[in-house]
């Protein structure tokens, strides 16, 4: 990757390289996680792709690793997944309750 690349090119290129994204999802996903409004989210994208760290976040009884061990969710959706269960609670959790 170049020098010049930003934080947000750099997770969209590990998002379509490694996870199969198409490019418009990966910008989406993104910038859903830089743009965050959890600073926690934010730092766990970052992260994962500077380093490849994978952070377990809890919410409402769920965690990021539990919804990745279980074959559910990529890292990044589950990271997206925990943000809309912080901001709406119910409608969040009736999804995933409709695809389990």
């Amino acid at each position: 990757m170049k020098g010049s690349d930003t934080v947000k090119d750099r997770l969209v290129q590990k998002l379509t390289g490694e996870l199969g994204y198409g490019n418009a999802a990966a910008k989406t996903t993104a910038g859903d996680l830089l743009g965050s409004g959890y600073e926690d989210i934010r730092r766990a994208a970052e992260l994962w792709v500077t380093s490849g760290t994978m952070t377990d976040i809890r919410c409402g009884g769920c965690s990021v690793r539990e919804l990745v061990t279980g074959g559910r969710m990529t890292y990044p959706a589950a990271l997206v997944y925990i943000d809309w269960l912080r901001t709406e609670p119910e409608k969040a959790a009736g999804a995933l309750r409709a695809v389990m």
